[in-house]
C-alpha cells in the first residue's frame, strides 16, 4: 500500500514548529524564560503547558518565534565561522608557539 503525502497548509505548518519547554537553564546562554521558552520547575507545570499548547498553540507564537530568533545567534554556522576568524586574527598577530604559516584570508565554502 502506498501513502500518499497530505498537503499542509502554511497556517497548520507554522503552528506545529517546535517550542521550547525546559526545566531551569543553567547556563541560560541569553535566552529569557516567558520570552524566548516556557520554564517549568515541576512535572505537573510541565504537563498543563503542553496541554494549553495542545489546546491555543498560536497563544505561544510570539514565544516561538523570538526563541528562535535567540537561538540563532548560537548555530554553528554563525558561531564558529565567527570563532576561526578570532583565532586567525590572533595567530596573526601574537604569533604561534607551533611556528605555522597562517593563510593571509579565510573564506568558507
Amino acid at each position: 500500500m502506498t501513502v500518499m503525502p497530505r498537503a499542509v497548509d502554511k497556517a497548520e505548518s507554522t503552528e506545529s514548529q517546535a517550542k521550547l519547554i525546559s526545566e531551569t537553564l543553567d547556563p541560560r546562554c541569553g535566552l529569557i524564560p516567558g520570552v524566548h521558552y516556557v520554564e517549568c520547575d515541576a512535572p505537573w507545570a510541565m504537563w498543563e503547558v503542553c496541554s494549553a499548547l495542545t489546546r491555543t498553540p498560536h497563544a505561544f507564537r510570539t514565544m516561538r518565534l523570538r526563541g528562535r530568533a535567540a537561538g540563532e545567534r548560537f548555530r554553528a554556522s554563525t558561531v564558529y565561522p565567527r570563532l576561526i576568524a578570532d583565532l586567525l586574527a590572533d595567530v596573526r598577530a601574537h604569533g604561534s608557539p607551533r611556528g605555522a604559516q597562517v593563510p593571509t584570508t579565510f573564506e568558507l565554502a
